[in-house]
């Protein structure tokens, strides 16, 4: 029978994922509390500081002890990581609670080539350094799909 994790992993990843992104100033963060997808929380990117429907979610996952970047793997466990299908960009967030710190990858990655927005499934999980900095990139990302998902109107 696999070890559970105390009552408090999941509520200290939650708190520190939503500090970091709520500390970025153009992110609302919402906790999807009792759903089967996958999603754990779903993040809107503001545009010019005004709502705009540029969501992506993110599956979460908290840690006694965050792994080396070479032994995460799947850390979600045997092949649960993305096994959902998404019509949005998603990403895992594995987090150590005690040090507040963690990795992130694509689920589902947000790709614009030659202008043309696509979605891409993760075959294999590709962990970095979750921080202020990565946050910047996933933001960009997001909202640069968005953008060429629906070009400006001009009138």
């Amino acid at each position: 029978m696999p070890v559970k994790d105390p009552w408090f992993v999941g509520e200290r990843a939650y708190a520190f994922s939503a500090l970091l992104l709520t500390s970025h100033g153009e992110l609302v963060v919402q906790q999807q509390r009792g759903t089967d997808d996958g999603i754990d929380l779903l993040v809107e990117v503001l545009k010019n500081g005004k709502r705009a429907m540029r969501v992506f979610g993110v599956q979460l996952k908290g840690c006694l002890s965050l792994p080396s970047l070479d032994e995460t793997g799947d850390s979600f466990g045997s092949g649960n990581l993305g096994q959902a299908e998404y019509d949005l960009p998603v990403c895992a967030f594995l987090i150590d609670v005690k040090k507040n710190e963690g990795y992130f990858c694509w689920v589902v990655e947000p790709i614009v080539e030659d202008e043309e927005p696509s979605l891409e499934r993760c075959r294999e999980p590709r962990w970095k350094p979750l921080n202020a900095q990565a946050l910047k990139i996933i933001v960009g990302r997001v909202a640069e799909w968005y953008d060429a998902l629906r070009p400006v109107v001009k009138g």
